[in-house]
């Protein structure tokens, strides 16, 4: 007996590896992403940088993750950041992190592998933040999903 073969189909949007950003907050305030309605991320990278002003203070930086509400994944990142300087925290599931900047004044941290649904949330919390310390745009590379 033959079977009959089913066409596959594929929505048309599934999946699909997008850049996705959150434009610089006002100066001394912290960064939040919001997956936004009718999306998936399958998140894979974020980039985050901050400009820190010549006021002397140990910026203590965390990236957190939450439904709205509750944090379910929280992450200090080490070193601190003093006066003056410009840094950039790139979070990736899987590696090793770091304990110093580099020579490109960035550091690497691990994460663990992330599905946020829509009005789940990324953002920074930032002890001794000062007025005029300045995050930039955030970077999230991601799998895409409309659902």
């Amino acid at each position: 007996m033959k079977t009959k073969k089913r066409p596959v189909t594929v929505p048309a949007y599934a999946g699909l590896i997008s850049l996705k950003t959150q434009a610089a907050p006002a100066a001394g305030a912290e960064q939040v992403f919001t997956v936004p309605a009718g999306h998936l991320y399958n998140v894979i990278a974020i980039r985050q940088s901050i400009t820190t002003s010549a006021t002397v203070a140990n910026r203590t930086i965390s990236i957190t993750f939450d439904n709205g509400t509750t944090n379910f994944y929280f992450t200090p990142l080490t070193p601190n950041v003093t006066a003056g300087l410009t840094r950039t925290l790139l979070l990736i599931p899987g590696i090793a992190n770091e304990t110093a900047f580099d020579t490109a004044a960035a550091i690497r941290f691990s994460m663990p592998p992330l599905w946020l649904p829509a009005g789940f949330r990324i953002s920074t919390g930032t002890g001794s933040l000062q007025a005029t310390d300045q995050y930039a745009i955030m970077y999230i590379l991601c799998e895409d999903w409309l659902v």
